[in-house]
């Protein structure tokens, strides 16, 4: 249902309707179903699976923000985005789920959080 609101808003504010140009609503609806698609399949692998994988995914989350850094192109004044065929990806929002992800597997490995020690095993992430 939510979709449905975001479809139609994004029909009227482009006016599809009037021009006849569906394009981008199309595309946004491809956009939708392989969203759908990578969700199913996130949503079945186990956290902890995840989560043990930690260091593997922070090292390539950082090395696709270098690769931003090089081959990055810039969309709105922002040097941001890595090109994927016709579509763009931002690492930087990789890197909010690798940091949410390793900073959870490292706290639940230490036993008392307000010692000075953990401040040790987390000093990789930054």
């Amino acid at each position: 249902m939510l979709y449905a609101f975001g479809y139609f808003n994004y029909l009227f504010a482009n006016n599809a309707l009037e021009t006849g140009n569906f394009r981008n609503t199309i595309a946004q609806t491809i956009i939708f179903f392989i969203s759908l698609f990578v969700f199913a399949f996130v949503i079945l692998i186990d956290y902890t699976t995840i989560g043990s994988y930690y260091k593997i995914i922070y090292v390539v989350t950082n090395l696709m923000i270098v690769a931003v850094l090089l081959f990055g192109r810039e969309v709105n004044g922002a040097k941001a985005w890595l090109g994927v065929g016709p579509f763009g990806i931002q690492p930087s929002e990789f890197a909010k789920l690798s940091i949410i992800i390793g900073l959870s597997k490292i706290l639940e490995e230490v036993e008392n959080v307000n010692k000075f020690d953990v401040l040790k095993k987390l000093q990789f992430l930054y």
